[in-house]
C-alpha cells in the first residue's frame, strides 16, 4: 500500500512554489521508472523542518516525486487524474475505502495525502 501526497515544493529555477505529485513509501517494480528522488528546498527562513547539510539523507527533506513520462517533470495537482491513468496501467488502483476511512478519521490528520493505491494481486 503506498500513500499519494501533494508536496509543496520550492522549484529553484522557476523561483515558484508547487504542489508536485509524492508517493511514500518508495515503490518498487516498474513503478520505479515513474519516480524520482527529490530534496526538499526550504519553503521560506522560518521553515525549521529544514536541514541545510543534508544530502538526501535524512527522510523529512527528501520524498519520491511521481513523474510524468511525456514530460520527464513531476505531475503537479491538476494532473492528478493523469497520473491516477498511469498508475492504473501499471497495475496499481486507487484504494476508496481506505482512502476515506482515513481521511474521515479525526486522529489521523495528514492534510497532504490524496489517497492510497494498492497493486493489483494476480491469480
Amino acid at each position: 500500500m503506498y500513500s499519494i501526497e501533494y508536496t509543496v515544493y520550492l522549484n529553484k529555477q522557476t523561483q515558484c512554489y508547487e504542489k508536485i505529485l509524492s508517493i511514500q513509501p518508495k515503490p518498487s517494480g516498474n513503478l520505479l521508472q515513474h519516480i524520482r528522488q527529490m530534496k526538499q528546498n526550504q519553503l521560506s527562513i522560518f521553515d525549521n523542518n529544514y536541514l541545510s547539510n543534508c544530502k538526501c539523507s535524512n527522510k523529512s527533506t527528501c520524498f519520491y516525486a511521481l513523474i510524468n513520462p511525456e514530460t520527464n517533470e513531476p505531475y503537479c495537482m491538476e494532473q492528478l487524474p493523469q497520473c491516477i491513468a498511469l498508475l492504473m496501467t501499471e497495475g496499481y488502483h486507487v484504494d476508496y475505502k481506505l482512502s476515506k476511512l482515513f481521511s474521515q478519521n479525526p486522529n489521523y490528520n495528514n492534510k497532504y495525502i490524496l489517497c492510497y493505491i494498492t497493486h493489483f494481486q494476480k491469480n
